[in-house]
């Protein structure tokens, strides 16, 4: 017999398989095998289907190459408070555009990013699921600054990013970013919505 062990990580289902008995007693015949089978593929559907249906890029009206919407700008400040730099922002402020994120979005640069706004500050854990770039993905106090950045960040892996402190903010830019803007932890950061 197999038994499938669940657990839900943001959404999305992890599953492994373990062996419940110790051998095989008895003859094996067909029917059973098949039985076996189908149980065993009606159990995983069953555990699939209650995360939702899968949405393609095509099924949300995205483009595989398409970078961000432009929702507004966001500026990183020096300790004087003056622009070090500043970048387009796509807003991501209610749940289905925070769960989207970037995924499948190929085509950023060094000037665009998206901004998560979450209801209040909170332990928050991101990854990157269905996200062909890689991303420094920086998260921000309910004061806006830096707590801290998970760097270079691997591509359509299902790794599990932390804040260190509760966020309210997360800013998810192109990899790199980071470090050639000189982005720190104590940073203070400002934004504008342009719509």
């Amino acid at each position: 017999m197999v038994q499938f062990i669940s657990s839900h990580v943001n959404k999305g289902i992890v599953m492994r398989q373990r062996s419940s008995g110790s051998g095989f007693i008895g003859k094996l015949c067909l029917g059973n095998v098949i039985f076996r089978r189908l149980t065993t593929l009606l159990l995983a559907l069953a555990v699939l289907g209650s995360t939702g249906p899968a949405v393609t890029a095509d099924q949300q009206g995205l483009k595989k190459n398409q970078a961000v919407s432009a929702d507004g700008s966001l500026d990183f400040l020096d300790p004087a408070g003056k622009v070090r730099s500043t970048i387009t922002i796509e807003i991501a402020d209610n749940e289905e555009l925070r769960n989207r994120g970037l995924m499948w979005r190929t085509g950023l640069d060094e000037t665009m990013g998206m901004l998560f706004i979450f209801e209040k500050a909170q332990p928050l854990a991101l990854w990157m699921r269905n996200t062909p770039t890689a991303l420094d993905i920086i998260f921000l106090s309910a004061e806006k600054k830096v707590i801290n950045i998970a760097e270079d960040t691997f591509p359509l892996s299902d790794t599990i990013y932390n804040s260190q402190a509760p966020a309210q903010y997360v800013i998810e830019v192109p990899a790199g970013f980071c470090r050639r803007h000189r982005v720190v932890p104590g940073m203070a950061v400002q934004w504008r919505r342009i719509r």
